[in-house]
């Protein structure tokens, strides 16, 4: 995906869905990539697992969503950071 295996950010985990889209629809003849990342957030130290979706035209129009959030329990946090 271009990003780190385990992406640590909202904005690392949407980079990874878009460059996967971009990467399916290049590979193809198809219309639309599509693309799916899943990575962490910590806000406020709370550690989060995050979703994002991107999808990409022929034109270069960029379509994202990211999916709900669930909280880690606490141990997660020390060896993320």
């Amino acid at each position: 995906s271009n990003v780190r295996h385990q992406p640590l950010s909202e904005e690392e985990t949407l980079q990874g869905a878009i460059y996967r889209a971009n990467d399916s629809l290049n590979k193809t003849t198809a219309s639309l990539g599509i693309g799916l990342e899943a990575g962490i957030s910590i806000k406020n130290g709370i550690v989060y697992l995050c979703h994002w979706g991107a999808i990409v035209d022929r034109e270069g129009r960029i379509y994202n969503t990211n999916g709900p959030q669930l909280m880690l329990p606490d141990e997660f946090l020390d060896p993320l950071q």
